[in-house]
């Protein structure tokens, strides 16, 4: 991605797709002194946005394709639903700028940037699925 490595989970069954970009940490359950080693905190927060939780979460090009569970110490838990899903542009890119395929939490104080953007509800994401490009 450039400039900052970003963390990815890929769930899929074979012949599908599935993968979501991990764009912030709201409540981190354990590590956070190792993070704040890893960044120092600006205004924006410690695990705020894609390339800051990358950096405090230590994600390496080398964890590619690495399994989540206790083996590999990586572990995503559910935490409690989301009351309104927002769907904006993307940020800092320069191809489909138009596609609303930034899809965030608008309550939440982690979310980095703005928190522009139009409510989506649950049937209309086959829709917006639909739309993304598949390699």
């Amino acid at each position: 991605y450039g400039l900052h490595t970003m963390t990815n989970i890929v769930a899929h069954e074979a012949g599908e797709y599935g993968a979501v970009l991990l764009r912030a940490a709201e409540d981190p359950v354990e590590g956070l002194e190792l993070a704040k080693t890893r960044r120092e905190p600006k205004e924006s927060g410690l695990l705020v946005g894609p390339g800051s939780l990358s950096k405090g979460m230590g994600t390496l090009l080398s964890d590619t394709m690495q399994p989540l569970d206790t083996e590999t110490g990586i572990m995503i838990h559910p935490g409690a639903p989301v009351a309104e899903i927002r769907a904006s542009p993307r940020i800092g890119i320069t191809r489909a700028v138009e596609a609303h395929w930034r899809l965030f939490d608008s309550n939440s104080r982690f979310v980095s940037r703005h928190r522009r953007g139009e409510i989506i509800h649950e049937r209309d994401l086959t829709g917006l699925i639909a739309q993304l490009p598949i390699d």
